[in-house]
């Protein structure tokens, strides 16, 4: 009986320290999310692609112009969204009419802390 109680213990010990690894490297190392949308065409399908993502770039370099990143909806926090950055903290960004069906060109400062 101890040699079986001795297992399960090892077994089990064992089996915490995989789940703690696992949510290490999921936490602060990669994860694996689905994109979806016409967004970001073409560099993405529209009908979903499956992306791996890393989350150590941002502690070691900024993020620039150009990036894509995956955050979470402003509207849902249940969802994610996957943007290319067009603008960092103080940068002022000009909308051209066409591209939002306008007959006026829309300018936006992107405020401190923001992409």
């Amino acid at each position: 009986r101890t040699a079986y109680h001795s297992e399960t213990v090892e077994s089990v010990t064992s089996l915490l320290k995989f789940g703690a690894i696992l949510h290490c490297i999921h936490e602060y190392g990669v994860d694996v999310t689905m994109c979806v949308g016409p967004s970001m065409l073409p560099t993405f399908n529209h009908v979903g692609d499956v992306v791996v993502m890393e989350r150590v770039t941002p502690f070691l370099r900024s993020y620039t112009r150009g990036d894509v990143v995956i955050a979470k909806s402003p509207t849902n926090a249940n969802q994610t969204v996957c943007k290319r950055i067009r603008g960092l903290e103080h940068d002022t960004i000009v909308l051209p009419a066409q591209s939002h069906h306008s007959s006026q060109d829309i300018v936006i400062k992107v405020p401190p802390g923001h992409v």
